[in-house]
């Protein structure tokens, strides 16, 4: 018959000797054990978290990448949706019907596309904005047909909110949120846009092939989505009616993990002005 005898006392075997464990020390076994289970589930679930942020910041990189490349390749998005873009009084306007689409509208061109990031309750989120434009100049005394237009304020910009939405929001992966956005002039800058160069000399800071002009839109990262101010910069009105002073040297984007434990920078551009639409990730501390 099996005897439990060992257990909560030390006691002599047939050969003299001690044999069986004291509940002290089961006790101390199983807590050394338990603390090393511990120690590499932390450990564990820190280096995924670790590589969800890296990945992440390699994602939001590439989306980037993609909304600057859209814009010299003159992508027309969609969102899954069928609209027409008409030039009613000199400004353009997007209306939901069955048509192909605003790429095969002759009245309508896409400027570019702008990125807000937000500090407050979007702190997760990055919005992509639309902005369209006329693509002709109303035709003038003297004339008799209209002119392709040669800049952004010829354009009259109009952002893409009202009749048919092409706003984009992506999610940022693993909860990682926005802490700070700040450019070499501002503190607190939650915006920048890139825009197709109409003549290689419009003004902002240019891409190394002169097709994309990245400009600063003057907004506040605590700014809400389609706020007053942000749909004002993306039409060019007060305080970003002055493109000339827009160029977007470099755009720092503060990011941290969703445990708080680590952030890093995404970077827009070099303060050189020399490359704007250079887009790269530093994994370093920022606030």
């Amino acid at each position: 018959m099996w005897s439990l005898k060992g257990v909560g006392s030390v006691h002599s075997g047939s050969d003299g000797g001690s044999s069986g464990f004291t509940i002290t020390e089961v006790l101390i076994v199983l807590a050394v054990t338990s603390l090393l289970f511990v120690s590499t589930a932390v450990a564990i679930n820190g280096q995924q978290a670790s590589t969800q942020f890296s990945q992440g910041m390699r994602d939001i990189e590439s989306k980037i990448r993609d909304v600057i490349n859209d814009t010299a390749t003159g992508y027309v998005p969609s969102n899954n949706q069928n609209y027409l873009c008409q030039v009613i009084g000199g400004v353009p306007r997007i209306t939901a019907g069955s048509g192909s689409g605003l790429g095969t509208n002759d009245q309508c061109v896409v400027l570019g596309r702008a990125v807000q990031v937000s500090t407050t309750a979007d702190a997760n989120k990055v919005y992509i904005y639309t902005v369209i434009g006329r693509r002709t100049m109303p035709v003038a005394v003297g004339l008799s047909a209209s002119v392709p237009v040669a800049s952004l304020a010829d354009a009259n910009p109009v952002a893409a909110i009202d009749g048919v939405d092409l706003t984009e929001t992506y999610d940022l992966r693993g909860g990682m949120r926005v802490l700070s956005a700040r450019t070499i002039t501002r503190a607190d800058s939650g915006m920048a846009g890139f825009f197709a160069n109409f003549t290689n000399t419009t003004s902002g800071s240019t891409s190394d092939d002169g097709r994309v002009s990245a400009l600063e839109l003057p907004v506040s990262s605590n700014s809400t989505y389609q706020s007053t101010a942000v749909t004002n910069c993306l039409e060019f009105q007060s305080p970003c009616d002055n493109i000339a002073a827009l160029n977007l040297g470099e755009w720092s984007i503060c990011f941290q993990r969703s445990d708080e434990r680590q952030t890093a920078r995404l970077i827009v551009g070099d303060a050189t002005l020399k490359s704007p639409t250079t887009v790269r990730v530093e994994f370093e501390d920022c606030t």
